[in-house]
């Protein structure tokens, strides 16, 4: 009999945080679950932890893989879950004993196909959180068009974008991929889960913990790979456009904008000088520019605006 959740688990390079990423999946509370181990081609004991643990649970499968990188990794792992559910942790971070538990109740008592609890980000070094820190308020709130929410809730895209603390329906991920050999493969990603999924159930509770450590993407310094952050942006317009959703079509173009001036002051802070990948960005901006149409929303002044940045601007 097949389980009711699948967790996917990446492992890289996280030799001191493993053990405890895996004891609180077993921990948990909620035990009908298969929990799939990931090497990617880590040249630590990572591999050999996987392989411990899977020996005494038979909960656990273990994949030795060569290295790919994490967008190919998380490809792989849905390609191979048995459960109806699909729940994703990253290799450095943990779980409150109860995250199973509440998620699946909350996507099993709403009809909806994910969702999503809250996460604690902490510095590693620091006091672990522990579940104690958060007492639980019980509350579910469900979004019954998501995407759209999204218009409304732009301060809290990071709820959305990272696939970490949800759980999602299995057949919300149809047709949906990471792209290969690309950073910030999540943001490639969420638009299309929300949009298949339809509803999402939020809670209130914080039951996963985030390690911000050294090694993390998020503390790497400014690289020219940042640029994906623009790429994401532009496939995200496409889709919305494609689908003749004009108002997303306008956030999209307006996220463009966004991460391309952050990288063009990344850029000046490192003294990095590369003219042909502005203009390269700037190139494709002109045919996503031309799909913002006059609306209340979006007033022909700032279409202009936008014109005039993409156009004539002069960006050194």
């Amino acid at each position: 009999m097949n389980p009711k959740i699948s967790v996917i688990v990446p492992v890289y390079k996280v030799e001191q945080y493993l053990e405890k990423c895996i004891t609180s999946i077993l921990n948990q509370t909620f035990k009908d679950f298969e929990l799939l181990l990931i090497d990617d081609g880590s040249p630590d004991r990572c591999g050999a932890i996987c392989d411990e643990f899977a020996a005494k649970d038979e909960r656990i499968r273990v994949f030795h893989r060569e290295n790919q990188g994490i967008a190919r990794v998380r490809s792989f792992g849905v390609s191979q879950v048995k459960g109806e559910y699909i729940c994703f942790v990253d290799s450095d971070d943990y779980i409150f004993e109860n995250y199973l538990e509440r998620l699946y109740t909350a996507i099993t008592t709403t009809d909806a196909k994910i969702a999503v609890c809250g996460h604690i980000n902490f510095q590693d070094g620091d006091r672990e959180p522990q579940l104690s820190d958060y007492p639980s308020s019980g509350a579910i709130e469900v979004k019954r068009n998501a995407i759209d929410e999204y218009i409304a809730d732009l301060e809290h895209t990071e709820r959305y974008v990272c696939v970490w603390d949800k759980i999602y329906e299995r057949n919300v991920w149809e047709n949906v991929d990471f792209p290969a050999d690309k950073i910030y493969e999540d943001m490639y990603v969420w638009y299309k889960l929300l949009d298949n999924a339809g509803s999402v159930a939020f809670l209130d509770d914080i039951l996963y913990a985030r390690r911000l450590n050294d090694g993390s993407i998020t503390h790497q310094p400014y690289s020219l790979e940042q640029w994906y952050m623009v790429d994401s942006k532009m496939e995200q317009l496409e889709y919305f456009k494609n689908q003749g959703k004009q108002r997303l079509v306008e956030i999209s173009f307006d996220s463009i904008m966004h991460f391309f001036w952050t990288n063009i002051n990344g850029m000046k802070e490192k003294d990095i000088k590369d003219d042909n990948i502005i203009n390269e960005y700037r190139s494709r901006m002109k045919k996503y520019v031309k799909c913002i149409k006059p609306s209340d929303t979006y007033p022909l002044k700032d279409i202009l605006k936008q014109y005039y940045i993409v156009y004539l601007k002069k960006i050194s």
